[in-house]
């Protein structure tokens, strides 16, 4: 019986090592290669188009996302400061997290301090001590977009503000700044609100406010103390009511956020958000 013989013909492919916008669509073969540096994705020459064939997956900062509608639909993108793992549903970087109940969305002006229970807005806080900032715990349920915050100011202090922002929940304390907000006036005793527009997606986050010397006194409308549930287990301690625990630092700000060096059984979550 006679040996089969068996020719092995090797066939030559084009392979390209170069920014997205710098691999070649001219003189390609089908069936060539191209890896994009700046994607980190690989792709496949059809004939007519450069077709990828993996999927973009890294992580950093939240800010620092590249645009998902430069990415294969199904990249994948963890935050390192927000914890969430973000997947490219199409050009949207959609965070992936576990079922969650939804909120009522009722065709109405909605305020909330996000994932406190408020039956009534009904206390108030201590007076104001200067160049103190008090964290406030928030958790929001589903992403959400953010158009206004504010405070209600009760006693007033002639020519003080009260200074705004949001940090990032890092174990448990703030973190990195997410966002200065600016200055509302405490100088009147009314509702004062700064326009905002922040995407929030589901997750913790931390609020806080600070007044210098200018504003020490001025008094905030507050939840009651023995009435509002804080988001986060373990920041009711009172004893003998169910008052809400709340941390602060005595400091200028700072990025990431002053370390908190005590903390206040006081009822005095105060910073109110509306949603879009």
């Amino acid at each position: 019986m006679p040996e089969s013989i068996i020719t092995s013909i090797a066939q030559l492919r084009q392979v390209f090592y170069d920014t997205y916008a710098n691999l070649p669509v001219t003189n390609v073969q089908v069936g060539a290669l191209g890896y994009a540096t700046d994607r980190l994705v690989l792709y496949r020459w059809s004939g007519a188009a450069w077709q990828a064939t993996s999927i973009y997956c890294s992580s950093g900062l939240f800010a620092a996302r590249p645009a998902a509608v430069d990415l294969p639909t199904g990249s994948l993108y963890y935050a390192t400061d927000t914890h969430i793992l973000y997947i490219d549903e199409g050009a949207v970087w959609t965070a992936i997290t576990d079922l969650y109940p939804l909120k009522l969305k009722p065709t109405i002006v909605r305020y909330v301090t996000p994932g406190w229970h408020v039956p009534d807005w009904s206390g108030t806080t201590p007076a104001l001590v200067a160049t103190r900032i008090m964290y406030i715990p928030i958790f929001v349920a589903e992403d959400s977009t953010f158009i206004r915050i504010g405070v209600s100011v009760t006693t007033a202090r002639a020519g003080a503000t009260l200074d705004l922002r949001l940090f990032a929940w890092t174990n448990g304390i703030p973190g990195v700044l997410w966002e200065d907000f600016g200055n509302v006036s405490l100088a009147a005793v009314a509702i004062v609100e700064i326009v905002i527009n922040r995407v929030l997606s589901r997750g913790y986050y931390f609020l806080a406010y600070r007044t210098d010397a200018t504003g020490a006194g001025a008094i905030l409308r507050s939840a009651g103390n023995n009435l509002a549930t804080p988001p986060v287990s373990g920041l009711s301690i009172g004893a003998t009511n169910n008052k809400n625990t709340l941390l602060y630092a005595d400091a200028a700000w700072a990025d990431p956020a002053p370390a908190p060096t005590a903390a206040t059984h006081e009822g005095n979550m105060a910073i109110f958000m509306r949603e879009n």
